[in-house]
């Protein structure tokens, strides 16, 4: 269901896909409507990537790590840094590397110092 509301181009369906990114009491659902939130951004889903980031479950944080460089949300610049800093999860540290360049607007550099 959430794929299909995450189609719609309803504000009502995103607001209902945020609500039960925030409040339901299964966990996969939660990751679920998060992954089908899109553009625009708006407070409330940028509220959203923050708290899922700070307090979501291991797939819920993940999923809001990609949510995150999808949609160019910068407001989760200083969480994910503070994420990387604090996670000994290698997987974490390696997305979160990814984002970073992508919201501060810096490209990454790869391995032999040229530009990716």
């Amino acid at each position: 269901m959430a794929g299909a509301l995450g189609k719609c181009k309803s504000s009502a369906a995103q607001k209902f896909l945020i609500r039960e990114a925030v409040a339901h009491p299964s966990s996969h659902v939660r990751q679920m409507c998060l992954a089908y939130v899109k553009l625009p951004l708006t407070k409330a889903k940028i509220d959203l990537f923050l708290d899922r980031l700070r307090n979501g479950t291991y797939n819920e944080r993940f999923t809001a790590i990609l949510k995150v460089q999808e949609l160019r949300v910068g407001r989760a610049l200083e969480t994910l840094v503070a994420m990387r800093e604090e996670s000994e999860n290698a997987d974490f540290i390696g997305f979160i590397n990814d984002v970073l360049p992508v919201l501060s607007g810096r490209k990454m550099v790869a391995a032999g110092g040229k530009q990716a």
